[in-house]
């Protein structure tokens, strides 16, 4: 299920965060971030994605 994040922490346990926003070269900076009990973790980063 698709819903618009009401802020980047506390995520409920076991929700994914996709967030992403332009890097200086013109593509995108995107952050995975998984919601745990206790905390929240990041998953992965993809720096400067260009569409591809």
């Amino acid at each position: 299920m698709w819903d618009t994040a009401r802020g980047p922490e506390p995520l409920q346990p076991g929700a994914i965060l996709l967030s992403w926003k332009p890097s200086r070269d013109g593509g995108m900076d995107v952050t995975a971030r998984l919601g745990l009990a206790a905390t929240t973790v990041v998953l992965a980063t993809w720096p400067s994605l260009n569409g591809d």
